[in-house]
């Protein structure tokens, strides 16, 4: 029975350790991850303004811009996987899967159609119970690259726009679902964080949203 609790002890004693280790080392990655996204943002977007507020201290934070131009405000949203936690990250490598980011850009003036480009198996729950009035949206399946995408629109000519859009990237699987929304006047983008292509995905998306307005924005 000594044996054993001086097992327990050495254990709680080794994993002490390598939870210490890994807070430190996983804080750090995080945060570089962090300073880097909102910089290489601010380079894309060259807001006017800017507010960013903390998520976790160590796992993320949301961002909100404004910006000059039809595209009047973005929201950013970076959430990264918990690196500083030695016995939850395991999990989140089930749960979370990935760092990722979510951008909406929204418009000065009204959406006039909804689509939606989304990477298959990206919604657990299924896409009827994720995308509101999934039902009255046409359907469509398309594969970029060797990724399969489900295609929901209720505007054929704005769902090709976002289609062509994601073929047109460096890396088109790092997106996960690209939306012209009018429930809310915005265009929605959310992607992994990718160090190579995160500016790049954000300056594409913010020349998305402008060259839509001719066609699907009442301005």
């Amino acid at each position: 029975m000594t044996d054993i609790f001086a097992d327990i002890i050495i254990i709680s004693i080794v994993l002490a350790g390598l939870a210490v280790v890994q807070f430190f080392k996983g804080r750090k990655v995080n945060l570089n991850l962090m300073y880097f996204s909102m910089r290489k943002a601010e380079e894309a977007l060259h807001p006017i303004d800017k507010n960013y507020t903390l998520v976790g201290i160590y796992t993320g934070y949301s961002a909100k811009y404004i910006l000059k131009g039809v595209v009047e405000e973005v929201e950013l949203a970076v959430l990264l996987m918990p690196r500083q936690a030695l016995l939850y990250y395991p999990i989140a490598l089930i749960t979370s899967r990935f760092d990722r980011f979510y951008l909406r850009l929204a418009y000065r003036g009204r959406v006039r159609a909804e689509a939606h480009v989304i990477k298959s198996g990206y919604y657990r729950l299924g896409l009827k119970r994720t995308i509101k009035g999934y039902e009255r949206m046409g359907k469509e399946e398309v594969e970029i690259n060797g990724t399969k995408y489900h295609v929901l629109y209720t505007s054929k000519d704005a769902a090709l726009k976002l289609v062509e859009w994601v073929r047109r990237q460096d890396k088109p699987a790092l997106i996960n679902h690209v939306a012209l929304v009018p429930a809310n006047n915005s265009l929605y983008l959310a992607a992994k964080l990718n160090v190579d292509h995160y500016k790049g995905l954000v300056e594409s998306a913010y020349y998305l949203a402008r060259s839509l307005t001719d066609k699907f924005v009442e301005t």
